[in-house]
């Protein structure tokens, strides 16, 4: 996976972009940067600017202020046509009348590459995304996955300094979803190029960027690799809108060795790292991952154990969600499901955690509260 830093010149710069429709603020003045061979996606609820920032680089939307930079040249102002990127939309876009060769060389013909080149290109791209032997249909006899491959050939054979990914796998079934999820990291591995993903489903953006950027009314709330987002948020926006299940308000009560020490709403006290400069009495919010607790025996062993009452079972396959209550405080546990059965509800049982388990910020961080 590429480090958070961009190392070499990037291939793509947002520079202060602005853009508003009425009241509504799409892009507040937003900085982005992508590197060569980079895949950034752009992740956030819907109507927090991201489909607007993708608009913009691709020429559909002109930013009110701010610059897009694209291999060192401002491109605002200048056509879609004339910029080095290529677009996958949420629909695919594909001409119903052409056939699939068809389809992947227009845009080569719009460019004026010769015969023999485009044939070359589009047989290239069509064996890329596994679809050599259907070239000669149309896109209305092939399925949802087949046209997707379709739209990223079109996309790909330009040879684009940027690919541009609107939300792609939408309009797909949850088996082919995640197939073509890794077809997409796939491809743009093979090739190298950068891209930028445009999504609201969290696996999504997990599975297939280099570096994510969790976007909120038109300001990137946080950036950084999936691993960061995940295990340490900034704020408690990012914590709640990637899954973090046990989110809990709490006050600051005093050291407690190398941590300190926590007062959970609901009336349980618990142990978290510490944080520079936070004094009792400090607001403050927590998280406990829930695939983090332990449950029944392995509680034992813990320090930050407590007794549990089960309230529900959701059983997923291989896992199981656990709804419980310690008092008043609400917890979830995702548990593996053994060959010895899972408790039921109404069962009271241990749970526990480390220490360094809790995710802890003060809540006059932006968005703690």
């Amino acid at each position: 996976m590429r480090p958070a830093g961009i190392r070499a010149a990037p291939v793509l710069e947002l520079r202060g972009l602005v853009k508003r429709y009425g009241s509504v603020v799409a892009a507040a003045g937003l900085d982005l940067a992508v590197g060569d061979g980079e895949f950034v996606a752009l992740l956030g609820p819907s109507g927090c600017g991201k489909t607007t920032v993708l608009r913009c680089i691709a020429g559909i939307v002109e930013p009110e202020a701010g610059e897009v930079v694209l291999a060192g040249e401002n491109i605002c102002g200048k056509p879609i046509y004339a910029r080095d990127t290529a677009l996958v939309f949420q629909n695919y876009a594909l001409f119903p009348h052409l056939s699939v060769f068809e389809n992947v060389a227009f845009g080569l013909r719009m460019r004026r590459v010769p015969k023999p080149e485009l044939r070359a290109r589009v047989a290239e791209a069509l064996d890329l995304v596994r679809l050599s032997a259907l070239e000669k249909r149309l896109p209305g006899a092939l399925s949802g996955g087949q046209q997707q491959r379709v739209a990223l050939a079109r996309a790909l054979v330009v040879r684009p300094a940027l690919l541009l990914l609107d939300e792609p796998l939408s309009n797909l079934d949850a088996r082919l979803r995640e197939e073509m999820r890794g077809e997409i990291r796939r491809l743009q591995r093979t090739l190298g190029v950068a891209a930028i993903l445009v999504t609201h489903d969290i696996e999504e953006a997990f599975s297939v960027a280099d570096r994510i950027a969790v976007m909120r009314e038109g300001r990137i709330e946080q950036m950084g690799a999936p691993a960061e987002i995940y295990g340490a948020p900034a704020t408690r926006f990012v914590a709640d809108f990637v899954g973090h299940a046990n989110i809990f308000d709490a006050t600051v009560r005093g050291a407690a060795g190398r941590g300190v020490r926590l007062g959970i709403e609901g009336g349980i006290e618990i142990e978290a790292p510490m944080a520079p400069g936070w004094r009792a009495g400090d607001r403050a919010w927590a998280i406990i991952p829930p695939e983090r607790i332990r449950l029944g025996a392995a509680a034992l062993e813990l320090d930050q154990r407590f007794e549990a009452e089960i309230k529900e079972v959701t059983y997923l396959g291989g896992t199981s969600r656990i709804a419980l209550r310690v008092g008043a405080v609400p917890f979830m546990v995702a548990s593996q499901n053994a060959a010895t059965g899972t408790p039921g509800a109404g069962e009271r049982v241990m749970i526990g955690w480390e220490r360094d388990d809790v995710i802890a910020r003060s809540a006059a961080e932006r968005g703690g509260g």
